[in-house]
Parts: C-alpha cells; sequence; structure tokens
C-alpha cells in the first residue's frame, strides 16, 4: 500500500518557522531545540532550507534570503527552490518573538511519519515469518522505545544543567536581540512592573469583587494583543458568546454597552456597524462551551494546532469545575478549585503560554475596604499557584461620570516587584470600558531598566 500521499504533514507550519527564522536569525537558536535536523522536514526544499540555515547560524552569518538561495543553487537546487519561493516565506507573517508553536507542529508531524515508517519496516519482518517471534516483538519495543526518548528528550523541561543549556542560550539571544518573549498587555505601568508584560508559563491571577472590572481587563488585554497579530482564548464560564462580542465591539465603538440594546439610536448603531468589520477580523478566540479545566486544556491544545497561540484567559477562577467527565468526585468545592488551580499552573507550564484567570472575593470579601487573598474561595491554592497575582480594587459607577477611580495591587510577582512597590493607579473608562494608568506616558525602557 502507497502511503507517500498520506503521510502527515505540516508544510505551512514548516513555512511559518522558516520565516520567523528569516525574520529574526535569533529565532534559530530556539527553533534548533525542538527541530534540531533538517531531515524533520517533509519537503526536501524545505530541508535544504533549513540545513542552509544551520550552517549559517552556526558560522555567525546573516540568515538571509538571497544568501540562502545562493547556497541552494550552489548545491544544484536553484531551480526546484527557486528565489522567489525563499523570498515569499516571509508573506503575511507577524514579527513574533517565538517559532515553538510552529517548531512543535513540524516536530510532531516527523514523530509521526517516522512511526509510520518504523511499522512499515516491522511489518515487512513480520510478514515474512523467518525470524523468531520473540526476537521481533524486542526489536518492536526497542525500536519504539527510542522513539519515545528521542520524543522525551526533545520535550525536556528539566535535566542535568548541560542538557538546559540550548534553552538558555535561545533566550538570551532572543533578550540579546532586543525581543522580549513577554506579552504586552498595554497597560503601561503594568508591564512595566511585569518586566514587559505576561511570561509564558505564567499562571497570572486577578481578584476583585463583582462589577469591579475584572473581566473588562480581560477583554482589553485580549483586544491590545490581537492588535499586535498574537492570537489569544477566552473561555468564558459566565457570559455567553454573544455577550462577550458585543462588550468588545462596544469598546472599540467607544459606544456604553447599555446603549447596544433596544431602542438604541442609529448614530451608535452606526458606529458599531462601522468598527465591527475590524474588530471581527481580530485574532481572538472564545469559547463558552468549556465548563472543566481539563475540558479547557483539550480545547488549547486543538487551538494550537490550528493557530499560533499567544495567550489563554479563563473567566473566572470559582466557576470552573474538575470534572472533565462527570466521574471525578472531590472531598469538598475547596480541594475541586485546588485541583483547577493546579491544573491551570500546569497548563501554563506545559504548553507555554501566559495564562490569566480572575476569580472572585467571597461575600465577607465583598464588604471589606481592602479585602485580601484569604477573602478568595480556594484562596491560597490560588495564591500558591499564581505567578503574579493582583487584586484590582475600582470605585462605584455613577451615573455622568466619565470615569471610575481603579487600583491594582501586586500581591505576588515573580518576575519583578510587588508589595508596596507593585500599587499601580488607573482610571476606568465608562464608555470604552478600558483601563488607563494615571500617567498615560509610557514608560521608557532605559528607565524600566533603572527601575527594575
Amino acid at each position: 500500500m502507497n502511503l507517500e500521499h498520506r503521510q502527515p504533514n505540516a508544510v505551512e507550519a514548516e513555512k511559518a518557522m522558516l520565516g520567523g527564522v528569516i525574520l529574526n536569525n535569533a529565532l534559530m537558536d530556539e527553533a534548533r531545540v525542538l527541530v534540531p535536523s533538517p531531515s524533520m522536514f517533509y519537503p526536501p526544499s524545505h530541508q535544504h532550507i533549513y540545513g542552509c540555515m544551520m550552517w549559517l547560524r552556526e558560522h555567525s552569518q546573516p540568515v538571509d534570503p538571497v544568501v540562502i538561495w545562493h547556497m541552494l543553487k550552489t548545491d544544484g537546487y536553484g531551480e526546484s527552490t527557486p528565489m522567489s519561493y525563499v523570498t515569499n516565506l516571509t508573506s503575511g507573517l507577524p514579527f513574533a518573538s517565538s517559532i515553538k508553536h510552529y517548531a512543535t507542529l513540524v516536530r510532531d508531524a516527523w514523530t509521526l511519519r517516522s512511526g509510520i515508517s518504523e511499522l512499515a519496516h516491522l511489518t515487512e519482518l513480520f510478514m515474512e515469518g523467518g525470524a523468531d517471534p520473540d526476537s521481533l516483538l524486542a526489536m518492536a519495543e526497542e525500536k519504539f522505545a527510542s522513539m519515545r526518548e528521542r520524543s522525551a528528550f526533545t520535550d525536556r523541561k528539566g535535566g542535568i544543567l548541560s542538557s538546559l543549556q540550548p534553552e538558555a542560550d535561545a533566550y538570551l539571544s532572543l533578550i540579546e536581540s532586543g525581543v522580549n518573549p513577554a506579552i504586552p498587555t498595554g497597560i503601561s505601568t503594568l508591564d512595566h512592573l511585569w518586566n514587559g508584560g505576561m511570561m509564558p508559563g505564567n499562571l497570572i491571577g486577578i481578584v476583585a469583587r463583582s462589577g469591579e472590572g475584572k473581566s473588562l481587563m480581560l477583554k482589553q488585554w485580549l483586544q491590545h494583543t490581537a492588535r499586535r497579530g498574537v492570537h489569544g482564548a477566552l473561555f468564558s464560564l459566565e457570559m455567553s458568546s454573544l455577550q462577550n462580542v458585543l462588550r468588545l465591539l462596544s469598546a472599540g465603538a467607544g459606544v456604553p454597552l447599555h446603549h447596544l440594546a433596544w431602542g438604541a439610536n442609529k448614530a451608535d448603531l452606526g458606529r458599531v456597524r462601522d468598527v465591527m468589520p475590524e474588530v471581527m477580523k481580530l485574532p481572538i478566540h472564545i469559547y463558552g462551551d468549556c465548563r472543566s479545566i481539563k475540558d479547557i486544556w483539550s480545547r488549547v491544545k486543538e487551538i494550537k494546532r490550528r493557530h499560533p497561540l499567544g495567550w489563554v484567559g479563563i473567566d473566572y477562577f470559582q466557576l470552573a469545575n474538575g470534572r472533565g467527565s462527570g466521574k471525578d468526585r472531590y472531598e469538598n468545592k475547596t480541594a475541586e478549585l485546588e485541583y483547577v488551580a493546579n491544573t491551570a499552573k500546569e497548563m501554563a507550564e506545559t504548553e507555554q503560554l501566559p495564562v490569566v484567570m480572575p476569580a472572585q472575593f467571597n461575600q465577607e470579601g465583598a464588604k471589606q475596604e481592602h479585602p485580601q487573598i484569604e477573602n478568595v474561595r480556594g484562596g491560597m491554592a490560588y495564591f500558591n499557584a499564581c505567578d503574579i497575582c493582583a487584586t484590582l480594587v475600582t470605585s462605584e459607577y455613577k451615573s455622568g461620570l466619565p470615569t471610575r477611580d481603579s487600583t491594582l495591587y501586586i500581591k505576588k510577582n515573580r518576575n519583578g516587584l510587588a508589595g508596596d512597590a507593585g500599587i499601580i493607579d488607573m482610571v476606568l473608562d465608562n464608555r470604552r470600558l478600558e483601563f488607563h494608568p494615571v500617567s498615560k506616558d509610557a514608560v521608557p525602557e532605559r528607565e524600566r531598566r533603572e527601575y527594575l
């Protein structure tokens, strides 16, 4: 049976990976951790291009499309891989700080092809029937154990220091090239304290009373990152997809949300209609059908297979449950929430994505002027799982006033400052449903570095 045309592949991800390296040569160090060999690419043309890239990077030469094509031409591959193909690899690609999502797809497709090849070889041996069955089984076990070891080595999350050097080198190369792996939220004073924004692998907690803006802040970050070409996924457990879309349209048009109801005037509706095409093109994924943290994780993996997902929002903590199949049982709700918090942190680390998971104060905390993390149900497990945890306090809405005073207290920050040094004063724009620092001036890079 000819499986040549049915081989698993990720050709589009291969193109994006190669184009990303051309745009930012430092990403080659990150790519090589997951894809260490040109043979892991599917088309021979991509194998040749990646081989040229590896040579250029190893010899401290610029990974340039003209130089690559010249090397291909010299090696006799110029006709099969024209220069226009190499230069078009960057077409339509945003300037990304990471290509791990593309490299993972390339690696996974290669693993599947390797498995098919090994199975085909073993099938021939078993069909011949000349060898001892026990020897054949031992050979099969050895081959697949070897494949598993290679996969585990590629996916390593720890080990002796020397084995972690490629990952550290890749990170330092990014920093040296001026690229911050963090995803900016768009609130300059917040990004300042978080050393650039949301770091991959971090679980971020925002705690507030009901109606104080935790969901609004999450959607504001989604809009800001999406406008920069970063895909974000929102798992909304308290509002429908339509409600979330209306909030995005309201913010985009500058029309108060309560104006988008029965009796809305034509001017407001016209402004919303005007911004709708732009808003609907934003790379934001919204889901309201995932109730458990297990289902959310499965959906995140599914999104990553199709899109370069940048980060995840879960709105909100106490509404998520740990019952993936309905068979899981916990001693009490607190134990279940502890499982949710720890699984969300594991998801952030495993998928190497920032995960933002707001939480809500309980009734006792809602009555206090300055509620503490202890006033969150399941709060200590939540606080311990988070890399960054902050409380948001916003003044009551008063009709006729354009803004509301708001303060974000950074209680925990593994990436920078917290405590008294991590207090951010903001205002909430009632019309656009957006938070702004009291000082709208962005913090200069030099000042940020001196401050940290």
